[in-house]
């Protein structure tokens, strides 16, 4: 991650003293992208998540970045960001094997 320098941030959250989450952020001039938002099992569902955008959110404001862009699953993260301001710009088919 030290190649990129100050265009990538990494932020963890904790919850009941561990670790609950992970986001990063990448700037490209103006914009940022919203890039491996996670959290654990054990914390979904209380709110990590939209913690982990707001955060972030609240870094592209100090630091004047106007535009951000997600690329987010449909039931999951995509509601929770389209309530934090997101909109919808396109949809993209995915497909998902278990390999075991």
């Amino acid at each position: 991650m030290s190649q990129h320098g100050p265009k990538l941030e990494v932020f963890l959250s904790r919850a009941e003293g561990e670790p609950a989450g992970t986001g990063l952020l990448q700037y490209f001039g103006e914009a940022a992208t919203f890039m491996s938002g996670f959290v654990r099992p054990k914390f979904r569902g209380l709110g990590a998540y939209q913690a982990l955008v707001k955060f972030r959110l609240g870094k592209l404001r100090e630091r004047k970045v106007p535009y951000a862009v997600v690329l987010s699953k449909a039931k999951t993260s995509a509601p929770i960001l389209m309530r934090n301001g997101f909109g919808k710009v396109c949809e993209f088919r995915t497909l998902e094997r278990v390999v075991r």
